[in-house]
């Protein structure tokens, strides 16, 4: 018997505790008495029996009794861990509502920073972080020819089409698709209104090199890329198909007109994409430039003025492409005089890293750095906050601990307080980078959005905006925020003494360890603050050599108009009526209400050069060496020219009536080239052959005057050497007018609109630009740099010097007593103020000597985005310094004034 009520108690075991603690005693005493027992109490069984089915049925019943108590335990403590969490936040809530100053000052440093860098980080993914999505994009590549001097310097030429058509032929073994492609403007009409917009030319193999499909109908046909086969068919992109067509399907197989030809729609190309270029509305067949322009863009192999584009063979990599290609192109040029003075070799640079350009990168990591310091600065001024709220709450922490309070409910409910409070920052921080990328997209300029190699721009302005990477982004950011500002003033908080605690009501709580981690938090922001306000400065002063930079015209009450006569080409195909027609047009423009003169050129002044050449040499004094001979811009215009862009004649003449209506070979160079090409002697009256064709013939021109420099390239390049042509000789089929107005010039535009009109409704200006637009145009990149960056070293010194005067007033709070003391001992108000400056001078000369430290050490990685401006340059640092410490001075003064006016019985009576 006794064995059988022992393992009846081992089987009760199975039961949770507490059943056996109030059952167990009375299951083992029935167990017991049933046993020893009639057999009539167990049901006739005999007790071995019995007892063996009563120990079953308990190991049975007491797992699924434990089972049953487990899962009803873990849903309590479920419920309990939910409500104390609720209770958590809705004690945060009221929290925080009492202290209504505090909370707006933390989400608004967060929204700041949150909203700074959620901005940036979408310029960020979108130029820099997420490639190109084209199919095998590790296989598509940019082909460039790069030609080296014999002085050493390596320049990259566009391709001639008798050039890539000969490589391609020789090269198939290196690619599955080799395909050129060359963006020009063209006006657009029926259906619709005229209207100007860019387009490609493209050579077969073009859509398939980059794996794009189409939306509706299909792309080129071999037959459409046919040289002098009439083909008109022409494909167009999703947008111009939602503007003109309305996305009807049936609009494949329609037509509409591109400079007077009528083209037929074959397909519309995959949403997104406008071309390599990034200005293409739709594309033709690189054959029909013969109708555009004529035969020599493709007959010439000395006109270089397309680009290409490829696709690898299969386990082919760029390197091995440069290695077998190089050569391939160097007898194809040898063969056919293709030649140029250099050595000539083959680069092939992968789209993936090319869509981008370096100087682009450079800038939008700095950016983002600027953003995240300045991230980081509210981040240390809102722990900053946190810290000297825990001071002043030192006292009810101790009175907590003393009655049983754990340590950790207390840093449950800080992380509760402090993650609602970020994550209340971040939501609006992503409602203000919403606003800031809009203002973003339409002030960064197109250069920032180009590629590094050959005529591509795949980054268009919608790619920028908030999306739910950068939404997650800036909800992370502000969780790992709130997360650090609720553990960090806990852990800084260091271990209370609560006698002492409780004895000072909670004024002097706290130890020296949350005191100096203020004083740690103000030194980093001061130091952030110095690294910002130095890396302003030195785009300042390049912005100011920017500008300091000659252009050599006057900008105010300029106009640049610029339009194409190709939209009729049967028309103005002869040069006399290309000639007239510029003529007619600056007569109805000089008839405007406000203007002073006009004049035809090829190009605006920082518009770029149309035609580069080298210059063989002066006639009958001296013909440079090939290696050696020097480029000059060449540029057509007219008699008003220089008048009306105030570009000063320096010596001889400008272009009369004559010469600018006949065919007078006379030039006029800019001093550039007399230094350059002419020694610095006078080239009046001496002849330049520049390699410029009239007719089939190259012929030299007669130099009848010197201008002053005027700058057609970035600034940062310099002036070139140039020559201007008279337009009678050579008449431009896309010119520039140039309009001078003693008024506002953009008042101009619709004017002068209406007066192209009448003159012919086939054409529209494409461009329409004033004098100032030019020149804040050329250095959009910088000055748009400077602005963000200044923006955060203003919002820096702003946030950082709340923080300083927060840190320190806290400092005379916690020290009203002493300073009292002082007071009523007989210390006079300068001293008790310099004791005050002492304690807030300390961490901002510790801060600002460690961020001069940091800023002379990455000053040089920015030196590539600087112009003429040492990275080190002593007056910049100097000048932040002397900023920083205007602003540290003011910031510990306040408080330090307030010090000096404490009255001693009331800090004593405090007390």
């Amino acid at each position: 018997m006794r064995v059988w009520s022992r393992l009846f108690g081992w089987a009760l075991r199975c039961y949770p505790a507490e059943w056996r603690a109030r059952w167990g005693a009375e299951a083992r005493a029935t167990f017991d008495a049933v046993l020893r027992g009639p057999a009539s109490m167990r049901a006739g069984h005999g007790p071995g029996r019995w007892a063996a089915g009563a120990i079953r049925d308990a190991v049975i019943d007491g797992v699924r009794e434990r089972t049953r108590a487990s899962t009803m335990g873990r849903r309590r403590d479920e419920e309990g861990t939910m409500d104390r969490w609720i209770g958590d936040v809705r004690h945060a809530a009221r929290r925080l509502r009492r202290a209504p100053g505090f909370a707006l000052a933390v989400i608004v440093l967060l929204a700041l920073g949150v909203g700074a860098n959620a901005a940036v980080f979408s310029v960020l993914r979108a130029t820099v972080l997420v490639p190109p999505d084209y199919p095998e994009l590790e296989r598509i590549v940019l082909p460039l020819i790069h030609e080296t001097a014999l002085d050493g310097e390596v320049d990259r030429m566009n391709w001639s089409w008798p050039e890539f058509v000969a490589f391609r032929e020789a090269s198939p073994e290196l690619w599955t698709d080799l395909a050129g492609y060359a963006a020009r403007t063209g006006t657009v009409s029926d259906p619709g209104d005229a209207e100007t917009m860019g387009f490609e030319f493209v050579s077969d193999g073009y859509f398939r090199a980059l794996g794009l499909q189409p939306v509706v109908g299909g792309f080129f046909t071999p037959d459409d890329h046919v040289d002098r086969g009439g083909s008109d068919a022409v494909v167009v992109t999703y947008g111009f198909w939602q503007s003109r067509f309305g996305e009807d399907v049936d609009a494949v197989g329609r037509y509409f007109t591109v400079d007077g030809t009528r083209y037929r729609i074959a397909g519309v190309v995959q949403p997104g994409f406008r071309g390599l270029t990034g200005s293409a509305s739709f594309f033709l067949p690189m054959v029909r430039t013969r109708d555009a322009f004529g035969d020599w863009l493709l007959d010439d192999a000395g006109v270089r003025w397309m680009h290409a584009i490829g696709k690898l063979a299969p386990g082919l990599s760029a390197e091995l492409a440069v290695q077998r290609g190089s050569p391939i192109l160097r007898s194809i040029d040898e063969a056919n005089s293709f030649k140029d003075d250099g050595e000539i070799s083959l680069d092939v640079a992968p789209l993936s890293s090319s869509w981008t350009t370096p100087t682009t990168r450079r800038s939008i990591w700095l950016t983002m750095a600027a953003a995240g310091a300045v991230l980081l600065i509210a981040i240390a001024n809102v722990g900053a906050l946190l810290l000297t709220r825990a001071r002043r709450e030192a006292g009810e922490t101790a009175v907590r601990l003393a009655m049983g309070a754990g340590r950790g409910r207390l840093v449950r409910e800080r992380l509760v307080e402090s993650l609602l409070l970020s994550l209340t920052g971040g939501a609006a921080g992503l409602v203000l980078a919403g606003f800031l990328v809009n203002a973003v997209r339409g002030a960064i300029p197109a250069s920032l959005l180009r590629g590094s190699q050959g005529e591509i721009s795949l980054v268009g302005e919608s790619a920028i905006q908030l999306d739910l990477a950068v939404a997650a982004f800036g909800i992370g950011v502000a969780s790992v925020a709130g997360i650090l500002f609720g553990v960090i003033p806990e852990l800084l908080r260091g271990t209370v003494d609560l006698a002492p605690a409780l004895r000072s009501g909670g004024a002097r709580g706290s130890v020296g360890g949350q005191r100096r981690g203020g004083r740690f938090l103000v030194s980093a922001q001061v130091g952030i603050s110095v690294v910002l306000v130095v890396a302003a400065g030195l785009f300042l002063r390049t912005l100011g050599h920017l500008h300091d930079q000659q252009r050599g015209f006057d900008p105010e009450g300029l106009l640049a108009l610029r339009y194409t006569l190709a939209s009729d080409r049967p028309r103005y195909e002869s040069n006399d009526a290309r000639a007239a027609f510029h003529a007619g047009l600056r007569e109805r423009l000089e008839g405007l209400p406000g203007v002073t003169s006009t004049a035809v050129a090829s190009t605006p002044p920082l518009g770029g050069h149309s035609i580069r050449s080298t210059v063989r040499g002066i006639v009958g004094e001296r013909e440079f060496e090939r290696g050696e001979q020097p480029l000059i811009g060449v540029h057509q215009a007219d008699a008003g020219v220089f008048r009306t862009l105030g570009a000063r004649i320096v010596e001889g003449r400008g272009f009369s009536e004559e010469e600018s209506n006949s065919p007078i070979p006379v030039a006029v160079v800019n001093r550039k080239a007399v230094e350059e090409i002419f020694d610095g002697e006078s080239p009046i009256g001496r002849e330049i052959d520049a390699s410029v064709r009239y007719g089939e013939e190259q012929v030299p021109f007669r130099v009848i005057g010197v201008v002053e420099d005027v700058l057609y390239g970035p600034p940062t390049e310099g002036v070139t050497a140039d020559m201007f042509v008279s337009s009678g000789m050579l008449a431009s089929w896309v010119p520039t007018i140039l309009v001078r107005t003693d008024g506002d010039p953009a008042e101009l535009v619709p004017l002068a609109r209406a007066a192209l009109a009448e003159m012919d409704p086939s054409i529209a200006f494409w461009q329409a630009t004033t004098g100032a637009e030019l020149r804040r145009s050329d250095v959009a990149d910088t000055r748009l740099l400077l602005g963000v960056l200044g923006a955060f070293a203003l919002l820096a010194l702003v946030v950082s010097s709340a923080g300083l005067w927060a840190v320190v007033a806290q400092a005379v709070a916690e020290r009203r007593r002493e300073i009292g003391v002082r007071v009523a001992l007989g210390a006079g108000a300068g001293s008790v103020e310099a004791l005050v400056f002492r304690q807030g001078l300390a961490p901002i000369l510790l801060g600002a000597l460690a961020g001069i430290a940091v800023a002379l050490a990455f000053a040089p990685r920015v030196s590539e985005l600087l112009f003429e401006v040492d990275p080190r340059d002593p007056t910049v640092f100097i000048g932040a310094t002397a900023i920083l410490g205007v602003v540290a001075l003011l910031a510990t003064w306040l408080p330090a004034r307030r010090a000096a006016r404490v009255d001693p019985v009331e800090a004593l009576a405090g007390d």
